[in-house]
């Protein structure tokens, strides 16, 4: 196990030093299985969101697996890459969207299930600030890991820049932005720019992969506009692993009074 050097703020190894973020050990090594617990919402008022505080949905139909679990990479139909997907903190009504769209949308699904939940996670500033996003590039990152639909600069569209502010938190971070699907923006530490359609739908820039946390794109299906985050490869779980989790919304419980025009719009 390697030990925390408090002054430079990385790892020691047998055979050297390496960055913390990019430290490949399990969450439960800092923070023990309590964090992973899904505790009710209400408990968010012990611990209250602060300024830098990062918020993640993530509609789901396996609570229990969740539930005092580590999160792991896998990927289920439909989704683009292996690893843990959330949407965007701000947004709760369009993450209930989603997951009725997936759960029970006929035009989704022939059985439809109603035993499906939303959970919140909260990444701390303290974890965002130090080992997420730099200085240089926070502002950028924080507001694309945020945002559910605009741009910082051009409001509904993106405008030059936007694109310069993606691109190099693209080439110097760990979160990778795609604007839209078909803007192409610089992908990785080279210059050559790739869209999010090229990069899902043709697999170009993909080698870029293991370089990021975490990726931010579209949803695929034309109903959800939202962002979407893809936490990917072991460095992208250790740092979602690290976050508070809530149980949000539960279907059998809340309903779906906040979307009926969506599901009526939908179906």
């Amino acid at each position: 196990m390697p030990k925390k050097d408090d002054v430079f703020g990385v790892y020691g190894t047998d055979d050297g030093f390496r960055p913390y973020a990019a430290y490949a050990g399990r969450a439960s090594d800092f923070d023990g299985l309590d964090t992973w617990r899904v505790r009710p919402i209400t408990a968010l008022a012990l611990k209250p969101l602060r300024t830098g505080d990062l918020v993640f949905y993530h509609a789901t139909r396996q609570l229990t697996l969740l539930d005092t679990k580590e999160l792991e990479s896998k990927s289920e139909a439909g989704e683009f890459l292996p690893g843990f997907y959330t949407t965007s903190g701000t947004d709760l009504i369009g993450s209930i969207q989603l997951g009725w769209y997936w759960y029970e949308c006929p035009k989704k699904t022939n059985k439809p299930k109603k035993d499906w939940h939303v959970l919140a996670f909260v990444l701390r500033r303290e974890h965002v600030e130090a080992y997420l996003a730099g200085a240089f590039l926070r502002e950028t990152c924080t507001y694309y890991l945020q945002a559910p639909r605009a741009f910082s600069r051009g409001g509904v569209s993106p405008n030059a820049d936007d694109i310069r502010a993606i691109e190099f938190a693209n080439r110097n971070g760990q979160v990778m932005i795609f604007p839209d699907k078909a803007t192409r923006v610089a992908c990785g530490r080279g210059a050559t720019p790739y869209c999010l359609d090229q990069f899902v739908l043709e697999r170009e820039g993909i080698e870029s992969l293991g370089e990021y946390a975490v990726i931010v794109g579209l949803q695929k299906p034309p109903p959800l506009t939202m962002r979407q985050q893809c936490w990917v490869t072991t460095n992208g779980l250790w740092h979602i692993n690290h976050a508070e989790r809530y149980l949000a919304f539960s279907r059998e419980r809340d309903g779906l009074a906040d979307i009926t025009d969506f599901v009526v719009k939908n179906r």
